[in-house]
């Protein structure tokens, strides 16, 4: 006997689906994670990840992480689950440390591997070890340009910067002498210098008026032309350099004046040298 099924039983069985399927990649998200971060010797960061929905079904899936540079960096949790509905995200946030005497001289990579959607990927973040700040001894003073030499040393004395490079950035300069000859000063990159053994700058922090001056310093014709008491002053931004970028580790005030009976003054963060 030729039994034949109706049209519309056919199409019922095609255009209904089985309850509680759902076949592979119907949804996906993203993962991401910061391209840089900064953290300083015997300290410690948050380091985010992000999961976000692009489309479908809700993303379920889990996470871990791996290192590679600075052995002593350290990270919890190392591994976990994440489920982002749709059009949502999800930030799971890391515990990263620095042992205090290690690794301040290497750049760390976390990467980040997830699976969701029958889907897997993969981000990576750096992060750069900078000083706590820094430590200034006055040197001698400097008396051809008035001015004075300083000697510069990063923190924590327990670290290892060697052979790293610093730089200035002079920021908001007030020059309160200006006038005829007297150089100017004004905001952007100054000097920069290579960290020695022992966290050392490579050469001193020439603070003062500099310049070529053959016949008369600058002291002297601030002096000659009734321009005494004046003062000028700026912040000292300094940046350590790491993975193709500066990064700021500590902010100071400079400074150098003439007083009223004529002598000279010199400041760094605080430190002073004069009068001469």
């Amino acid at each position: 006997m030729n039994h034949k099924i109706p049209c519309s039983a056919l199409l019922l069985l095609v255009l209904t689906p089985l309850t509680g399927w759902s076949p592979s990649g119907t949804c996906d998200y993203s993962l991401g994670v910061p391209y840089m971060n900064t953290v300083t010797p015997g300290g410690n960061i948050t380091w985010p990840m992000t999961f976000t929905h692009l489309w479908g079904d809700p993303a379920i899936g889990t996470w871990s992480l791996s290192k590679s540079g600075c052995p002593m960096l350290t990270y919890s949790p190392g591994n976990g689950s994440f489920s982002v509905s749709s059009g949502g995200s999800q930030i799971k946030n890391v515990s990263v440390a620095v042992a205090v005497t290690t690794c301040a001289r290497e750049l760390a990579v976390l990467t980040a591997s997830s699976s969701a959607c029958n889907k897997s990927k993969t981000s990576s973040g750096k992060i750069c070890v900078v000083p706590t700040g820094e430590t200034t001894f006055f040197v001698t003073p400097w008396f051809i340009y008035d001015g004075a030499d300083f000697r510069v040393k990063l923190d924590p004395a327990t670290a290892d910067f060697s052979d790293r490079v610093v730089e200035e950035v002079h920021v908001n300069p007030t020059d309160g002498c200006r006038s005829g000859p007297l150089p100017s000063f004004g905001a952007g990159v100054g000097s920069s210098w290579t960290i020695l053994a022992g966290n050392e700058y490579n050469n001193v922090d020439r603070i003062g008026y500099g310049g070529n001056y053959p016949y008369i310093t600058a002291r002297s014709y601030i002096v000659t032309n009734n321009l005494a008491p004046c003062r000028n002053d700026e912040t000292q931004q300094m940046r350590i350099y790491c993975d193709a970028a500066y990064y700021v580790y500590e902010e100071h005030p400079l400074a150098w004046w003439v007083d009223d009976n004529g002598a000279f003054f010199v400041e760094r963060d605080g430190l002073t040298g004069g009068p001469y």
